[in-house]
């Protein structure tokens, strides 16, 4: 089972979730135990340099069709990058985190451009698939949040301009929530949880800088925001697990190629 879904287009890319979390513990336990912490921190800069190579290395092989692209492909290069960054910057290793934050930022920029011509030129995205667009918000935020970690002196243009392009794609997931709601809860609506999040997190940062009054309102609001969705996946995923019904399901159909 596990070899077919690291086989599978779509869900080998949700396998970097691994070395994600384990990079975020990373962070949380190096307050109180910084040997331990790097222990960890070291496992998984390893497991997520082997994985995200061997994912990508396949992807650049081509032979994909555009249903296996969706914003799950943002996960091994991106997402993984930009917490690495995270983490090794917690641990004072600042310019490699600014070499992590450069491969997680140029990939986002390289693959962002490719998911919306997908969505654009392609058939529609089918309805299971459609959640997983709550991964779209994330980028751009979780940027921020690696940037500002890098510089946490200031908030500058460039962290508002991480944040503005974060609240736009809030906005348009507000928009295409009905669109998306088409597919009943599952695990994978959890791909809202990081993005909100960091959102929020973000906010909140350069609030703390800037000590304006239209930061401040909105960084309230959003922490709200997030705390709404966070307690709605919480009981979405306690009614799945009630119910028995606790199965990821992305669904994907490959196209027959022509001979």
């Amino acid at each position: 089972m596990a070899k077919q879904e690291m086989q599978h287009p779509l869900q080998s890319s949700l396998a970097a979730l691994g070395p994600i979390s384990s990079l975020l513990a990373a962070i949380v336990v190096q307050p109180w135990s910084r040997t331990f912490g790097l222990l960890i921190l070291l496992f998984a800069l390893t497991w997520q340099t082997l994985l995200g190579f061997w994912i990508y290395g396949r992807f650049w092989k081509g032979g994909r069709v555009p249903d296996s692209i969706s914003a799950a492909i943002y996960l091994p290069a991106v997402a993984q990058n930009f917490v690495a960054s995270l983490a090794v910057t917690a641990y004072g290793w600042q310019e490699l985190g600014s070499l992590l934050f450069g491969a997680g930022f140029f990939s986002w920029l390289a693959l962002e451009s490719m998911i919306v011509s997908r969505a654009a030129l392609h058939a529609p995205i089918a309805s299971e698939q459609r959640p997983l667009l709550g991964i779209q918000m994330a980028p751009a935020v979780v940027a921020g949040l690696t940037y500002t970690s890098q510089r946490p002196e200031n908030a500058d243009m460039f962290a508002l301009m991480l944040l503005g392009y974060g609240l736009y794609q809030f906005a348009l997931l507000l928009r295409l929530l009905p669109w998306i709601l088409h597919q009943a809860f599952a695990p994978s609506y959890w791909s809202f949880s990081f993005g909100i999040a960091a959102l929020a997190n973000l906010a909140l940062r350069i609030a703390e800088h800037t000590q304006t009054e239209l930061m401040r309102m909105l960084s309230y609001g959003l922490l709200t925001i997030a705390s709404v969705v966070i307690l709605s996946l919480l009981s979405g995923t306690a009614c799945l697990i009630w119910q028995r019904k606790f199965v990821v399901f992305v669904h994907y159909v490959p196209q027959q190629k022509s001979h």
